[in-house]
């Protein structure tokens, strides 16, 4: 009895130690990539501005670049042509959503999404932006000419940005903006890793109050 038990012992544990070694090496390369992945991740950071491309010089970064439309242009004509005139305080501002890559890796593929949502008037959501770029580099910024929003109703805007990584992992930045009677009342921003066959892993998610800033020229 105690011959064949040992037989046994000295059959099964080769193939028991060869399985563990296995699933030691799968974990191992597992938790390896998805390091690597998280290491050259990509993070747009998205604010929006208000300002003239031809007398605002110190809101743009030199380099960056701008999404022209046709009012957007017609604005930049007639502020050239006005410019010693009508006084600088006096010059309507165009609003711009700045998308920003806020870190070294560049991010592919991006689609840029914007839609307003009406509280118990689904008939009134708008879709206010709906583009693709190619890429974004590292440390650039892109600016994309927003249409006046009709903030008067318990209204929630989102804005959504899905990219690609150097690492073919696929990100997602959201915005939220909630007015309540006309006012803004928070903005939740978060960014997800998106998961094909599971719940999108949530990196950052953060609320934002209503504060009022100034860029520094």
């Amino acid at each position: 009895m105690g011959e064949i038990t040992w037989g046994l012992i000295t059959k099964v544990a080769p193939i028991s130690g060869f399985i563990g070694a296995i699933i030691v090496l799968v974990v191992n390369t597992y938790f390896t990539n998805k390091g690597k992945k998280a290491g050259v991740r990509s993070y747009v950071e998205v604010v929006r501005a208000s300002a003239d491309p031809e007398l605002d010089k110190g809101v743009f970064k030199t380099g960056s670049k701008m999404i022209l439309t046709d009012e957007l242009e017609e604005h930049l004509a007639k502020s050239k042509e006005d410019g010693g005139i009508i006084p600088d305080a006096l010059k309507w501002r165009p609003n711009f959503l700045r998308v920003n890559n806020i870190s070294a890796n560049p991010c592919f593929g991006m689609k840029i999404k914007g839609v307003q949502k009406i509280q118990k008037k689904p008939n009134l959501n708008e879709t206010f932006i709906d583009l693709e770029l190619y890429a974004l580099k590292g440390g650039d910024e892109i600016y994309i000419p927003l249409k006046s929003i009709n903030s008067t109703n318990d209204s929630t805007i989102i804005i959504e940005i899905e990219y690609k990584t150097i690492a073919n992992e696929r990100m997602l930045y959201k915005n939220e903006m909630v007015y309540k009677d006309g006012e803004l009342d928070k903005i939740v921003q978060s960014i997800y890793v998106v998961k094909w066959w599971w719940r999108n892993e949530k990196v950052v998610h953060t609320t934002v109050s209503n504060v009022e800033w100034k860029t520094i020229k």
